[in-house]
């Protein structure tokens, strides 16, 4: 499939990164023509969740703009975030491949993100006719698992100073804007994000103000580049004796 055929039906897909749409290029590079008629294009707003756990599992979404999270529920119903995604994936399509009917977690845009969506049947029929594509989706699942593989073994060792640390340099290198990074957080949102109790997040941002690695801007968390590169030290030092 000719892939600047795509964009230039949705015009909104011109706006997106240059590496983005390689992405996309690397995904329907080998699709049919056909295919184009079953594809659309959507707009997915801040905090939008667009795959819901246990819901039918009936499109494939293909995020090829902004940052989404993957999002599981404990017990006692708080959120957990244990996936983060700025890189193009086919969210649904694992379900397909392991013959599940519903989807296996929820997934929620953080900022403003764009998705070219396929349906279920026409994507089995495409992969049903194209090897290439078959050993593309095998190849970038296999990327997923093994980088997800790695993040959660850090993470288990990674006591909540480091971790949460690390969930700053992320946001840090994602969405600073000249040098600088507010962050606009509440104790519970981040104890979501980091895994910890919102008594201990407390305890670590009171480290942190201590040592200088964040300020506070109001109720929210300021961090500069200085700061920034001391907090990926810290990260750093424990990594390297793990």
């Amino acid at each position: 499939m000719d892939v600047e055929k795509i964009i230039k039906k949705y015009p909104i897909l011109l706006t997106i990164p240059p590496h983005r749409k390689e992405e996309i290029k690397k995904y329907f590079g080998t699709a049919p023509e056909w295919l184009m008629d079953f594809l659309s294009v959507e707009i997915l707003p801040p905090k939008t969740v667009f795959i819901r756990s246990f819901d039918k599992a009936d499109m494939i979404y293909y995020v090829v703009d902004g940052i989404y999270k993957a999002i599981d529920y404990r017990m006692n119903g708080v959120e957990y975030v244990f996936a983060k995604f700025s890189k193009t994936y086919s969210m649904g399509a694992m379900e397909v491949l392991m013959g599940y009917s519903e989807y296996l977690a929820t997934l929620q845009s953080i900022n403003r993100c764009i998705a070219i969506k396929l349906n279920r049947q026409e994507f089995v029929k495409w992969l049903e006719s194209d090897n290439l594509a078959i050993w593309n989706e095998a190849k970038m699942m296999g990327e997923y698992l093994l980088r997800q593989g790695l993040l959660a073994r850090e993470y288990l060792f990674l006591p909540a100073p480091e971790r949460m640390a690390k969930i700053f340099i992320q946001k840090y290198e994602q969405d600073s804007k000249d040098g600088k990074l507010l962050i606009k957080l509440s104790r519970q949102e981040l104890s979501n994000e980091v895994g910890f109790s919102t008594k201990t997040i407390s305890r670590v941002i009171n480290l942190f103000l201590e040592e200088n690695l964040i300020k506070k801007h109001k109720r929210n968390i300021l961090i500069n580049s200085e700061q920034y590169l001391k907090l990926k030290e810290k990260v750093e030092k424990i990594v390297s004796t793990m």
